[in-house]
């Protein structure tokens, strides 16, 4: 038979969203997010008839999360069907040595025949139908180290009959961005020759593989589930992984989120760059996308009056958006001139003159210049 695992990590449930001004109701959608892509995981893995529901660490986002929203996370994941669910304390949500801690209210509400907590260097294992699966956890237990916690699992002990599988949190020299070593740094080689047949990993909030595949990784990253930030670029994932009965391996990333946190610098120098850009966002889901616009270029004054009616329908249209239009400048043009001098004016002839020697620089500074002096 094959054993088939749900791979996820950095729910990050509690987060607070305070970072930017976000409208009331918007906010406390992206509140509640967390917990109902737990729950949408937990449906998934059961359709697909998952055996194991693997948390590589930062279910929650810190270790005093609300209890509410802790024992709301025990309750969704009692709803799995499979034969356990594994989790993994990790450097936001860190074991601590306190009887009043979240974790002690989390395994207080989860069903004990079902919960398989890693929270120590040992070996945890189970029965999945007739295999034995060996879990070899390395958990944090602070929030910073420059040394990772899967040290032990080398010299572990290791039935060559059961499936061995490697659980930890931290990033992966390499692979992840962790400039000064402070987040439980992995190498690969160290992963790879310590005599599991895969570690699941969370942390790093990008997937690895990049595809799905057969192949053999010595690592997978399913990235975050729920994009909660402008520096979250895709749509939240999962990894449903089926070791086969040979011990192949198939694997498929899973999309789990809801929102989409996009980001565009864009150049416009014409109404029909607007347009442009008008096709780019249209087709986006109004009600899940937030938006960082920045723009910049040249427009005459009938454009730039075109691209603020856009930007407010993009406000509009959009959950949420941010529009940066300080570095689109007006284009001074022969119309404008004529609209904004009388023509015998010393601005007007001034301004005619650089215009007609199609000196667009020059214009833009003299323009510049006489605004300037109207002060």
């Amino acid at each position: 038979m094959s054993i088939k695992i749900f791979h996820t990590a950095d729910i990050h449930i509690g987060l607070k969203f305070s970072g930017r001004d976000y409208p009331q109701p918007l906010k406390e959608r992206l509140v509640s997010e967390p917990l109902e892509t737990l729950k949408r995981m937990v449906r998934m893995a059961n359709d697909r008839k998952c055996d194991l529901f693997v948390i590589a660490g930062d279910m929650f986002d810190r270790t005093n999360t609300p209890k509410s929203e802790v024992k709301k996370a025990a309750l969704i994941l009692n709803e799995f069907q499979g034969a356990s669910v594994a989790v993994l304390p990790g450097n936001h949500d860190f074991i601590e040595d306190n009887p009043d801690s979240i974790w002690a209210a989390f395994c207080e509400k989860m069903d004990e025949h079902l919960l398989l907590f890693l929270e120590k260097p040992e070996t945890k294992s189970i029965r999945v139908g007739e295999k034995e699966v060996a879990f070899y956890p390395g958990a944090c237990r602070t929030k910073h180290s420059s040394e990772n916690m899967i040290g032990w699992v080398k010299d572990a002990p290791k039935n060559t009959e059961a499936l061995n599988i490697g659980v930890a949190h931290g990033s992966v020299q390499g692979v992840s961005p962790d400039m000064e070593q402070n987040y439980f740094p992995m190498s690969i080689d160290e992963m790879r020759e310590s005599g599991v047949k895969f570690w699941l990993l969370g942390h790093t909030h990008i997937k690895y593989p990049v595809s799905n595949g057969s192949l053999n990784p010595v690592f997978f990253m399913p990235s975050t589930p729920c994009p909660d930030g402008f520096d979250c670029f895709h749509e939240g994932y999962a990894w449903v992984i089926e070791v086969m009965e040979d011990n192949s391996l198939n694997y498929e990333s899973v999309r789990t989120g809801t929102f989409i946190f996009k980001s565009l610098e864009k150049e416009i120098f014409s109404q029909t760059d607007v347009d442009k850009l008008k096709s780019e966002i249209d087709p986006l889901a109004a009600d899940t996308t937030l938006m960082k616009l920045k723009l910049k270029g040249r427009l005459n004054n009938s454009e730039l009056e075109y691209l603020a009616r856009f930007t407010n329908q993009v406000k509009e249209k959009l959950a949420y958006a941010e529009v940066d239009t300080q570095d689109v400048i007006l284009n001074i043009d022969k119309d404008y001139i004529e609209k904004s001098f009388s023509a015998d004016s010393l601005p007007y002839r001034l301004l005619d003159q650089i215009e007609k020697n199609d000196n667009e620089l020059a214009l833009q500074l003299a323009f510049g210049l006489i605004e300037e002096a109207k002060k």
